[in-house]
């Protein structure tokens, strides 16, 4: 599977390239761990439900997927600690399953230190990296590229 490259023009917000990535990390993840997963599982969390990136089909292994080539920062290591908390929910009803937070880079993945890496650790919540095709990787690149030009300050006066 290739990630679509549409010819319309992109607004620089557009995630599309990270959402159709996130198929792409999902397979190879799977492989790496010897199941498929299915995009966009719903799980019971007592009377409510949480919706994970990828599942297997009897829910034995959960994830959730980081579509970013390098660092995090900022907002993005906020949303891997809500990520990890809606995992961490999630055991609750599923104390059996694995639970995965899957990378498309290695070094978005070796961005979780300190207090969030010792939160993986003592919830045996595993880290995995995608291993991505070079074109894939520099379509997120570009994606991400285009949404930092997209939210940069804008100048002159209003």
């Amino acid at each position: 599977m290739q990630i679509s490259r549409s010819e319309q023009p992109i607004q620089p917000s557009d995630s599309t390239v990270q959402l159709q990535a996130e198929a792409l990390i999902l397979a190879d993840v799977g492989r790496q761990l010897g199941v498929e997963l299915i995009q966009k599982v719903e799980i019971a969390v007592d009377d409510a439900r949480a919706e994970v990136d990828g599942a297997s089909a009897d829910q034995s292994v959960l994830v959730e997927v980081f579509a970013r080539i390098g660092k995090l920062r900022g907002a993005q290591l906020h949303k891997v600690s809500t990520d990890v908390l809606k995992l961490l929910a999630i055991r609750e009803s599923k104390p059996e399953s694995t639970l995965v937070l899957a990378f498309a880079d290695r070094e978005a993945a070796d961005s979780i230190v300190g207090w969030r890496a010792a939160v993986l650790k003592h919830n045996r919540i595993e880290k995995v990296v995608a291993d991505l095709p070079a074109g894939e990787r520099e379509a997120i690149r570009a994606a991400q590229r285009r949404q930092n030009m997209g939210n940069a300050p804008k100048s002159g006066l209003s």
